[in-house]
């Protein structure tokens, strides 16, 4: 804010000193400082050497005295300073390239076999795209009347669960708890191996 006030301040004075400069290229008479006295009015004389350009530009003291030159030298040289340099655009940057999205997976994927105290459980996906379309048990216990029963009817739900939800989170069945767990172990594994 301060570098804004000191710019514009700067500016403001540069204008003001290059509009009170007196020129003329047409005029016999010149202003204070160019060649008639200080206390000069209509009655004072004027020197000749200041009205003559050419004796102006062959004498280099002349321009180093003259106050209203070094006023504008001045002007001109804190109108440069306040005016920024323009500022050049930076170049375009090239856009990033899109990184390829992975395929997503497809195909059957098979889970660890997961020991429970019934027996072994193990389960497998089917995969297309992306998306479980099948689940099934590769091995689950049924070596007795019971656990086949039992079985029977919790294989199916927890099969269905796993396409509906799409997740290795599924619920367990009511009275396949053994299985139900086992059951989930193995699938995560499955799920794991296809990057779901």
């Amino acid at each position: 804010m301060r570098r804004i006030v000191i710019a514009v301040m700067t500016t403001i004075t540069g204008l003001a000193l290059l509009f009170s400069y007196y020129t003329s290229t047409n005029s016999g008479t010149t202003l204070l400082g160019a060649g008639l006295p200080a206390g000069g009015g209509a009655g004072a004389s004027i020197d000749p050497a200041a009205t003559d350009p050419g004796t102006a530009a062959s004498d280099p003291g002349a321009a180093a005295t003259d106050p209203s030159t070094a006023a504008t030298d001045q002007a001109a040289a804190a109108t440069d300073q306040a005016t920024p340099a323009a500022t050049p655009k930076p170049a375009a940057s090239a856009k990033p390239k899109a990184t390829p999205k992975p395929a997503k997976p497809s195909g059957q994927f098979t889970g660890d076999t997961v020991d429970t105290r019934w027996g072994p459980v193990q389960v497998a996906i089917e995969v297309k795209n992306g998306r479980v379309v099948n689940s099934d048990v590769v091995q689950y216990p049924h070596d007795n009347q019971r656990d086949l029963e039992i079985n029977q009817v919790a294989v199916p739900i927890l099969n269905q669960e796993v396409v509906d939800r799409q997740s290795a989170n599924i619920d367990g069945v009511s009275g396949a708890t053994v299985t139900s767990d086992g059951y989930r172990q193995s699938l995560q594994s499955a799920f794991d191996r296809a990057h779901l």
